[in-house]
């Protein structure tokens, strides 16, 4: 009794189409390809340009112009056809040295002569007391400073001592005449100050090194022949206190001693720990004698210096810690025996 009813509302029902339209079949286009910018696949469209080979031709040019003209600036003297350009030796850059000569000066030293390689020229106006270089083992890429004794345009002498953990002092002692060395150079390690007129060097070991190349600077070049100079030749008293383990680590001892006989603006004190000799390390009293600091004439003590050169605790016993840096930077704090002995003078640690 109860389905006819529902069953008659069912039947008067109409079905209304749906308000939404059928979904299309018609598939959507495309975005066109673009073209490929990997040169190792082909262009789908020859047609087209690829953006790899748009102005190709001004950009080899380009290439091989710039690569020409560093070949000219580098290599080729425009004034001479064929001529190779010399590598000037300077502090950007290293350049090639001939070992011409090695002398044992000592059990554990070594006196290396350089000349400048087919290619390599040195500068005379580079040379100037006191410098340093740099030396590169090519095999670790490591580089080390080194103050030659003597430089000339025509040859640099250095001292190398051999240390059983030095990587590059038994990487030059292994060197042979003939076999080359990149030096990079030169570097100022301490500018002559013309208003001293007298130099105190106390140096340690090979540190003597630089007490060579100032009296070479003094003493054994003479002025240019032809040539007038901005200033007067300076002439400053100097003395070198050379402190050593033993008598023949003493290196320049002969030359030394001769200088100072036959010149009374050159004196030379040796000391080594050695039994036989007088005085065996540098003390207070030893530059007490050399630098007296009870004379009452400031103005006097401004116009010395005391320069200081060997390895890093012979420095700190002397004159105090190094710092870190170049220049003035590199002087540390003033301290060791110059401070103890009250000195108030220049000084400068190499």
């Amino acid at each position: 009794m109860f389905c006819r009813p529902t069953l008659r509302s069912v039947a008067h029902l109409r079905f209304r189409p749906s308000l939404r339209k059928p979904l299309s079949t018609t598939p959507l286009p495309r975005p066109a390809k673009r073209p490929s910018t990997d040169p190792f696949k082909s262009n789908p469209n020859p047609g087209a340009s690829s953006p790899y080979k748009k102005h190709i031709g001004l950009k080899v040019g380009m290439i091989l112009s710039m690569v020409y003209m560093g070949y000219q600036l580098l290599t080729l003297d425009p004034a001479k056809d064929g001529y190779i350009k010399p590598k000037t030796f300077e502090n950007q850059f290293f350049a090639p040295f001939k070992v011409e000569k090695v002398e044992d000066v000592s059990p554990t030293t070594k006196l290396f002569r350089l000349v400048p390689a087919e290619g390599t020229e040195v500068k005379e106006e580079q040379l100037q007391a006191i410098g340093h270089v740099f030396v590169k083992n090519p095999t670790m890429q490591i580089e080390r400073p080194y103050t030659p004794t003597s430089w000339s345009t025509s040859h640099i002498d250095l001292l190398i001592k051999a240390y059983p953990d030095g990587e590059m002092s038994r990487y030059i002692h292994r060197q042979q005449p003939g076999e080359t060395i990149q030096l990079k150079g030169v570097y100022e390690t301490w500018k002559v100050d013309r208003e001293v007129d007298e130099v105190v060097c106390v140096v340690g070991g090979t540190g003597v090194a630089a007490a060579k190349q100032l009296v070479e600077e003094v003493w054994e070049k003479a002025p240019k022949e032809g040539k007038e100079e901005a200033v007067e030749r300076w002439t400053p008293k100097v003395t070198v206190v050379h402190a050593a383990r033993d008598l023949s680590e003493l290196i320049f001892k002969s030359e030394f001693t001769a200088l100072a006989t036959a010149n009374p603006s050159f004196t030379y004190h040796p000391i080594t720990d050695a039994p036989s000799s007088a005085t065996t390390r540098i003390t207070t009293e030893t530059l007490r004698k050399l630098l007296p600091t009870d004379t009452g004439d400031k103005e006097k003590e401004k116009k010395k210096i005391v320069l200081v050169c060997g390895s890093d605790g012979f420095v700190e016993y002397v004159a105090g810690q190094k710092g870190v840096g170049e220049g003035e930077l590199g002087q540390g704090v003033f301290g060791g025996l110059l401070r103890e002995i009250g000195w108030r003078g220049k000084v400068w640690k190499l």
